[in-house]
């Protein structure tokens, strides 16, 4: 016997040397097969279209402008989060917090009861609050700006009660003068300064006027240690015979002054540029000190010991800068004895004296600039001063005004912040059932119950899905109950077999996507 590859229908065999014929309890095990394979199909079919009915209702619910959940199946758990301006949460809590938000804006217990005061009212209030204060604002804007002392403060009330009226050139101090030159102190007393000034300045004029070297300078100390204290040449005897060279212009003995042998002069730009080794008969000028030299054979001799000028100590001091010096000398005695006959005495003296340190700190660290601070409402007016530095900060109380004119609308007040989040609302009623979950696995046993079908129907899997069907004869292409067939060697119709014939043709079988020939 053999079997189909599908199913496994039970199938004659074809050899033509097997006497095989067709058992009727196989072609009844077969149409089993059959029948149950169509019902199970039937099924799947059936299931398929529930399942298209279910995606059309589905599609329709999704689509629908207005959602259709009458039985309060939705709740704030399904909607989930939503969040507006920034705070993110449940859509009962959300609009629990804004209804608390515009009870708090217009302060009454609830979102929807009348606010205490209107929006018109209150900026009425605002206005007259503003405009009191722009006057006192004005008022001491014009009080800080003015130079006239509006509080008539006097001298005593700010610790100089005793200094007089009058500018530093009308003052006279008196003083004493110290008995031996001293240093000025930091701190000490005017009179006491005066005192040791007026030493000092008797002391520099003494010495500007004393003609007796008072320094003790030297001639070494300027710039003629070489010099002999002998008579200087007289001019008659300069360029002559017996006398002594003179020089040009240029700082140079004249030619016609000079032996015939020595006629030729050098320069250099100093002594160290000079050659190694002269020339005897030449003159060698060093420029850097306009001394002249001659070549002795073995070193540069000076001819003659010149008077260099100069501010060195080997040079003599120019006579041009010596006069200047001594005309500013004299016009620095003269500025003394000027001062020193100008000496006066302060009748305020004693009033300087009190100055102290203190008081000019005090003094300089006094207000200087005067800005409105903070404008606060009480039932009593008051006014404080808070200082840093020269800057004074006034802050004001004002009591509340009489009521004025309602003034225009004003401009909407900014958003108030967000309130807290709100408790969690109570549990909501239970859901509607959910939608029909998956077909469960192809798996059907002799042991399998299945209910809500027809007797005499057949169950069939197509994919997930499992059917019913009813099979007939016609619907699986099989004979009806009365059809006969002669058999083999049969005497009468539909009687039993007495030998063997091959089938003519072969016959096809199709269930499902499955063929089979027969």
């Amino acid at each position: 016997m053999r079997k189909s590859q599908n199913y496994q229908l039970r199938l004659p065999e074809r050899l033509a040397e097997r006497n095989d014929p067709a058992d009727i309890d196989d072609l009844t095990y077969d149409m089993e097969v059959i029948d149950r394979e169509l019902k199970q199909q039937a099924n799947k079919d059936a299931e398929l279209d529930d399942l298209k009915a279910s995606r059309t209702e589905l599609n329709a619910h999704a689509a629908a402008s207005v959602l259709a959940h009458p039985d309060g199946s939705v709740t704030d758990e399904k909607i989930g989060l939503r969040t507006v301006g920034g705070v993110s949460n449940k859509l009962q809590a959300l609009l629990t917090l804004i209804g608390q938000q515009i009870a708090g804006v217009k302060g009454a217990d609830a979102w929807n009861d009348s606010p205490a005061i209107t929006l018109a009212a209150a900026k009425q209030t605002l206005d007259a609050h503003k405009a009191a204060a722009d006057s006192l604002r004005e008022d001491f804007d014009a009080h800080a700006a003015s130079k006239a002392n509006p509080h008539a403060v006097t001298k005593a009330q700010v610790g100089l009660g005793n200094v007089p009226n009058l500018t530093t050139n009308d003052q006279t101090p008196t003083y004493t003068e110290a008995a031996s030159l001293e240093l000025l102190a930091s701190g000490e007393k005017l009179s006491t300064a005066f005192g040791k000034l007026a030493r000092a300045l008797r002391s520099l004029s003494g010495h500007l006027l004393a003609l007796d070297n008072p320094h003790g300078v030297t001639k070494s100390q300027v710039g003629l240690g070489n010099v002999t204290n002998d008579a200087q040449v007289k001019r008659s005897e300069m360029g002559k015979a017996g006398g002594v060279a003179t020089l040009d212009s240029g700082g140079k003995v004249p030619a016609s002054q000079l032996p015939s042998f020595v006629d030729d002069v050098l320069e250099y730009a100093g002594k160290g540029a000079f050659p190694a080794t002269g020339e005897a008969g030449k003159i060698y000028v060093a420029l850097d000190t306009n001394l002249t030299w001659r070549w002795s054979g073995t070193a540069y001799v000076e001819i003659s010991k010149s008077l260099a000028l100069g501010e060195t100590a080997s040079t003599a001091y120019a006579g041009d800068k010596g006069k200047a010096l001594a005309e500013g000398l004299s016009a620095t005695k003269a500025t003394v004895s000027a001062n020193t006959a100008a000496r006066h005495s302060h009748t305020n003296k004693t009033v300087l004296d009190k100055i102290t340190d203190a008081m000019l700190t005090a003094w300089n660290g006094a207000i200087k600039t005067l800005r409105i601070g903070s404008v606060t409402s009480g039932s009593t007016a008051s006014a404080s001063i808070a200082q840093t530095g020269s800057e004074g900060v006034l802050n004001l109380v004002l009591p509340k005004g009489d009521k004025g004119e309602k003034g225009d609308k004003g401009d909407p007040g900014q958003d108030g912040r967000d309130g807290a989040t709100g408790p969690t609302g109570p549990q909501g009623p239970q859901g509607a059932t959910g939608p029909t979950g998956p077909a469960g696995p192809n798996l059907v046993s002799k042991n399998t119950q299945v209910s809500g079908f027809s007797t005499g129907q057949v169950l069939y899997v197509n994919g997930s899905v499992v059917g019913a069907k009813t099979l007939t004869a016609a619907g699986i292409g099989a004979a009806a109950a009365s059809h006969t067939h002669s058999y083999a060697g049969s005497i009468i119709t539909g009687g039993p077999a007495y030998s063997a014939e091959k089938l003519a043709d072969r016959v096809l079988l199709t269930i499902g996507n499955a063929s089979h020939y027969f």
